[in-house]
């Protein structure tokens, strides 16, 4: 990692990264000013630069309204902020993310997605995961999809689709059924509707793909992309 041996040296590769663990846990009597600038010593600040490092951070998160409020009367949204922040005391080169908007309503989760855009742009590398497959394909700039530990597919969105002719699909019900559909898919809609035509289908919905549909037929193991998918 920045060539960096992790396994030989360990804590200088934990000098260079930052954590968001899943679970937003901070300290309930500590304010979220005490928080940051306790754990900015503990990152090797002395304590005017601490308190720097606190404030800068305060005003990024937007956090000016609350930088006397303790953990126990953080909302879930700015819990995950804070725990951004103290990521973010080191100004690492790795930001690692471990499902960061779980249990977030909706507002929430954009307003962290809005927070991690602006820390992409500063150039910063985030490992994010999830299980949204909007925030993957909205945050993401490569996005690798992982079944049983295996790594199955790493690019970016366009590319995933691309790779496995996934750009476009079409869903019809089979015997005047709605209740059962198939879907068929490939890289261009015109073919798709020619295919269902040919078979006599004359009512069908065409759209294209999403990173959902890329994600459950990578990890369907019965049929291979580009067949017939019944749902």
């Amino acid at each position: 990692m920045f060539g960096i041996d992790v396994v030989a040296e360990p804590t200088r590769a934990k000098n260079v990264m930052g954590i968001v663990t899943q679970e937003a846990e901070l300290y309930e009597s500590l304010s979220v000013k005490q928080t940051l600038r306790i754990f900015g010593k503990l990152r090797g600040l002395n304590s005017k630069d601490a308190n720097r490092r606190a404030e800068e951070l305060i005003s990024d998160l937007r956090l000016e309204e609350h930088r006397n409020v303790v953990g126990m009367k953080l909302s879930g949204g700015l819990k995950r902020r804070v725990m951004v922040g103290l990521a973010a005391l080191g100004d690492p080169r790795l930001i690692v993310m471990d499902e960061p908007t779980t249990g977030l309503d909706p507002q929430s989760r954009r307003d962290l997605w809005t927070l991690l855009r602006e820390y992409r742009e500063r150039k910063s590398t985030i490992l994010l995961t999830s299980h949204y497959m909007q925030e993957a394909g909205s945050l993401c700039n490569r996005v690798g999809i992982i079944q049983n530990g295996r790594l199955l597919a790493l690019d970016t969105v366009p590319n995933l689709k691309a790779a496995h002719s996934y750009e476009f699909k079409i869903t019809y019900s089979t015997n005047g059924n709605e209740n059962k559909t198939n879907t068929i898919y490939g890289k261009s809609d015109q073919e798709l509707v020619e295919q269902v035509q040919a078979k006599g289908i004359r009512q069908f919905s065409v759209a294209r793909t999403s990173l959902e549909d890329v994600y459950l037929a990578l990890t369907n193991e019965e049929e291979p992309i580009g067949d017939a998918d019944q749902r």
